[in-house]
């Protein structure tokens, strides 16, 4: 069993914040493994009781309460959000993952709203919830705290991907050669966001930790 403040340590150490995406080869400035994303629904799912936008585009963000690296996609999805001026918004939905064994005896992890939960409430017209047992993450293939999916008001998915550029990094800074001084994965979701054109190019890493059954081992 892991303490909150232990979580937090191992997070912020690197152990649980890897770069995860779905083909990429490698990541040119950290050397890291990257560990492949699951495949995500190329359209909404059926059975999925997440409410998408009324007419409009519906973004999702997977994330973990202890994950501190999450914090800082939030501050970039912020960023990204007010750079769009007068454009539309999304639909924002950010679901945190908790275990179906919260708050029973024995459990000595107390899963309560922090810091990334705060931040992600002050989204402009977002909608915050838990996601017990990860049930709604695994329905959308999320392997990774930070993970953005975007998908149109028809359903179709646009976007996938994380927008940091290393574990406890935002803003633009050198991720991939040929791509130095962009956030590549901020850039992707901010062309997509102005254009309703769905993203090109390979799918951006995500630094977060592990969600679903990794992540209950905090309980």
């Amino acid at each position: 069993m892991m303490r909150m403040k232990s979580w937090k340590k191992v997070c912020l150490a690197a152990a649980l914040c890897v770069p995860v995406a779905t083909g990429i080869a490698g990541f040119a400035s950290s050397g890291a493994d990257i560990t492949p994303e699951p495949p995500h629904p190329a359209h909404w799912p059926s059975n999925t009781t997440v409410l998408p936008g009324d007419g409009k585009p519906t973004l999702l963000l997977f994330a973990h309460p202890f994950c501190e690296c999450t914090e800082d996609t939030v501050r970039e999805l912020q960023r990204i959000l007010a750079d769009l001026g007068k454009r539309p918004l999304p639909a924002i939905r950010v679901l945190f993952f908790r275990p179906d064994n919260a708050g029973k005896p024995g459990a000595q992890t107390v899963w309560k709203p922090g810091e990334s939960w705060r931040q992600a409430s002050r989204l402009p017209g977002v909608s915050v919830d838990w996601d017990d047992g990860g049930r709604e993450i695994g329905k959308f293939q999320a392997g990774t705290s930070g993970l953005i999916l975007l998908y149109s008001a028809g359903g179709n998915l646009l976007f996938e991907g994380g927008i940091t550029t290393s574990t406890r990094h935002e803003g633009d800074l050198v991720a991939f050669p040929g791509l130095e001084g962009e956030n590549y994965g901020a850039a992707r979701l901010a062309r997509v966001l102005a254009t309703g054109r769905p993203a090109t190019g390979k799918p951006s890493p995500v630094f977060g930790c592990a969600l679903g059954h990794r992540s209950s081992a905090g309980t």
